[in-house]
């Protein structure tokens, strides 16, 4: 029996870099979701470190949003 897993990102859960992803199991129909990023201080761990790398190399907010296509 092959077994099949589909990885989801929900695209309307994007917060900044961080989004939700959904783990399903066509084999058995279990699914489980989760967001791709942890949260320290009501903010998401990889919009934290996007902000102090980029503001590390002198840029701000304009350039963070053309970089990563925000």
């Amino acid at each position: 029996m092959k077994e099949k897993i589909e990885l989801r990102e929900d695209l309307k859960s994007r917060r900044g870099l961080a989004v939700s992803l959904e783990i399903i199991c066509h084999n058995c129909g279990e699914s489980t979701s989760t967001m791709s990023s942890k949260i320290s201080n009501k903010c998401y761990d990889v919009n934290l470190r996007l902000t102090y790398g980029m503001r590390a190399i002198g840029k701000g907010g304009a350039a963070t949003e053309y970089s990563v296509g925000l």
